[in-house]
């Protein structure tokens, strides 16, 4: 754009070929596909235990080393249920925290995620 508005007759090729003769990179756009599904509005929570929600968060330390944090949450009251954080949690530590939180506070009929990995 600023070699076109000095007169320069230039087109995509002609700025590649340029970049790539001296060495340097064009920064590319990555676009953003939606998903083409439609998307289903999910059920209210209606009672306590009802559904819970879970997530896992990280952050760093002072010394940088990451930090996990697992979170799980009432819908309904929005009690937290479950909180844990450490600089790992696999996933046998998840279910014996889900359990501790189930003989706390009852089963839920579901839980809800965000697939993360």
């Amino acid at each position: 754009m600023l070699l076109r508005r000095d007169g320069f007759r230039v087109n995509h090729k002609r700025i590649y070929r340029m970049y790539s003769e001296r060495g340097l990179a064009v920064r590319r756009k990555k676009r953003n596909r939606a998903s083409q599904a439609p998307r289903a509005a999910l059920p209210a929570a209606s009672t306590v235990n009802d559904c819970w929600s879970t997530d896992f968060l990280s952050g760093a330390l002072e010394d940088r080393r990451a930090l996990r944090v697992f979170a799980a949450i009432d819908d309904y009251s929005r009690r937290g249920v479950a909180i844990e954080f450490d600089v790992a949690l696999p996933a046998e530590r998840v279910t014996r925290i889900l359990d501790r939180a189930v003989e706390t506070y009852g089963k839920p009929r579901r839980i809800r995620t965000d697939n993360s990995p």
